[in-house]
């Protein structure tokens, strides 16, 4: 256990995350300040979240002598950072899918996936061929549920990427059921689950791990992405001028108004 935030930033900084001075900050508008350049949009986003669940984590060390509020605090950073996971799966597989056509899978990857997702099209192999110009992304649904571990393994396979194998054990840590994983965690948190004693199970180690866990977890992926997808690579921004500080703040906030449309789904 790290339990010092300038600390706990060092280790962060290993997984290409940097800390953002946050200089106003509302449901329209978010502007910081920083000097790093991101590789893709969806890195600046969740490099954003993160930013955000350590202002709560920086909380949790000032309470370890209230229990309420010390589990309360770290229990909302644990659903905080398994939102901030799902919304950068399910941004990038969007992103990714919308300059990939449908007829760039095989046959039988396609069926299988829109079979998991339950996506109906009329789907039977004399209408492949009409539909091989399409986007991937015109045909998906409104939610991936990138919670489920099996559909967010099938969905990143269509792309030639295994993400359960990127980190075996910090995949398991993440959506084991057995072993109380992160995503099992967060479930019986909203749901109010009688099996969790808070102080086992969900203290500041486990906040700690999770935020480490899933940060290297979201690097190993955008390593592969960039590796495969190097379109998606941002051009170099430079965040200390005014105008692109604002453009990537406007794209922050809209990311944002997105998320507090669905966050009661999650």
């Amino acid at each position: 256990m790290i339990a010092n935030s300038d600390d706990f930033w060092n280790e962060l900084q290993k997984f290409d995350l940097v800390k953002l001075e946050f200089t106003a900050y509302n449901s329209k508008k978010i502007e910081f300040i920083t000097n790093y350049s991101f590789k893709t949009n969806q890195n600046l986003i969740f490099n954003s979240n993160i930013n955000r669940a350590i202002i709560i984590y920086e909380e949790i060390l000032k309470s370890t002598s209230d229990e309420f509020k010390y589990t309360t605090l770290c229990e909302i950073t644990l659903i905080f950072l398994i939102t901030a996971l799902e919304v950068y799966f399910s941004q990038t597989f969007r992103t990714i899918s919308s300059i990939i056509n449908i007829g760039q899978f095989d046959y039988p990857s396609l069926k299988n996936f829109l079979n998991v997702f339950r996506i109906n099209i009329n789907f039977k192999k004399y209408s492949y061929d009409s539909l091989k110009d399409i986007k991937l992304f015109h045909i998906l649904p409104k939610r991936l549920e990138f919670q489920d571990k099996e559909k967010c393994k099938v969905a990143f396979s269509l792309f030639d990427i295994k993400v359960a194998s990127l980190n075996e054990k910090i995949w398991n840590n993440i959506f084991s059921k057995n072993n109380l994983g992160y995503i099992y965690l967060r479930h019986a948190i909203i749901h109010g689950s009688n099996i969790l004693s808070p102080r086992k199970f969900i203290n500041l180690e486990t906040v700690e791990n999770c935020f480490l866990e899933i940060c290297e977890l979201v690097y190993l992926l955008e390593e592969k992405i960039i590796d495969k997808f190097p379109i998606l690579i941002l051009k170099s921004i430079d965040l200390s001028d005014e105008k692109e500080r604002e453009k990537v703040a406007k794209k922050i906030a809209e990311n944002y108004e997105k998320y507090l449309k669905y966050k009661d789904d999650l």
